[in-house]
């Protein structure tokens, strides 16, 4: 199960820890993709939300091992990004 999962400030990526090697895959809570990855051998990712995430939204996480097991799924939410400028 992924954990520790945080959206960058910039709305522009997702990083947590799973189990290593898991796959792991984000979306909205509708099912739509936002993105996809694995964690590397130590259970850390790191991966790009595309679109990126600035206005609280909430998305799910979840990390599929090697036997095919799906996580159940974790949910983050995205800060409220205003561009500087």
């Amino acid at each position: 199960m992924p954990k520790n999962v945080v959206i960058s400030e910039d709305g522009a990526s997702i990083s947590g820890t799973a189990e290593p090697g898991s796959a792991i895959t984000i979306a909205t809570p509708d099912g739509t993709p936002l993105g996809s990855g694995k964690a590397d051998g130590e259970g850390h990712f790191t991966l790009p939300l595309v679109p990126a995430q600035t206005n609280g939204e909430q998305v799910t996480v979840t990390a599929t091992d090697s036997a095919n097991n799906v996580s159940p799924p974790t949910t983050a939410q995205a800060p409220r990004y205003h561009r500087p400028g």
